[in-house]
């Protein structure tokens, strides 16, 4: 896989299992202010994430980087977003071809739900596949 195919951030190791990550988001476009605006959201939100750090691998106060491939980061989209809109428009199909405005939005919310139950639990099973790799020597 090449290198443009990972989401990358730097960050320093504060403790044998902290990485801090600094002030850049890991988008270049909201690096240049010019992002979809979710960055101001989470600007105000701890910027620390807690990981498991090999021992011996980084050292407290030492750069590292941490990357994750994007098409990782595209499956979990999909999963998060796709799989409870499938549900709705199913369950609003369904419910349509039940017999009516009633059936099919009972349908859609069911269908809804359904579907972010299903995607919480792929989520689950999924979840050791987006930790991000961590890579002691920051420079490129």
């Amino acid at each position: 896989m090449r290198n443009d195919d990972r989401l990358e951030v730097v960050g320093t190791v504060t403790a044998a299992d902290e990485v801090s990550l600094g002030v850049s988001s890991g988008c270049p476009r909201c690096d240049r202010g010019e992002g979809c605006g979710q960055g101001a959201w989470f600007a105000a939100r701890s910027r620390t994430w807690r990981l498991s750090v090999p021992t011996g691998a980084a050292q407290v106060a030492s750069t590292v980087r941490l990357t994750l491939p994007a098409t990782r980061l595209l499956h979990a989209a999909a999963l998060a977003y796709g799989l409870p809109l499938l549900g709705l428009v199913t369950g609003a199909v369904l419910g349509q071809l039940l017999g009516g405005e009633f059936p099919a939005v009972s349908g859609s919310i069911i269908g809804l739900l359904a579907g972010f139950a299903l995607a919480r639990r792929l989520a689950v099973r999924a979840a050791a596949r987006l930790q991000p790799t961590l890579c002691p020597d920051a420079s490129r």
